[in-house]
């Protein structure tokens, strides 16, 4: 029981370190990136142009044969012998 404890609080604190030491490199790159996305002018403005209305020339419209779907045939109850 001893031994997982020591191995947890081991494994605990090299995560800590871990996320420690690249939070002080990284970490004022990472709250400035939102701001500089926003600033960035090819995210600021997006525009749409629609060069052609309707379809494209040289479609077609295939029409197919709709047959109705048959009816079952409705099942006769068997015939009862005379006892």
């Amino acid at each position: 029981m001893i031994a997982l404890l020591v191995l947890a609080t081991t494994v605990l604190a090299l995560a800590s370190g871990a996320i420690a030491t690249t939070w002080q490199r990284y970490g004022q790159a990472a709250l400035g990136a939102r701001r500089e996305w926003l600033e960035c002018p090819q995210t600021r403005e997006v525009r749409f142009r629609i060069v052609q209305y309707g379809a494209k020339p040289g479609g077609r419209v295939i029409a197919l044969p709709v047959r109705p779907k048959a009816a079952p045939t409705r099942v006769q109850p068997p015939l009862r012998a005379a006892a």
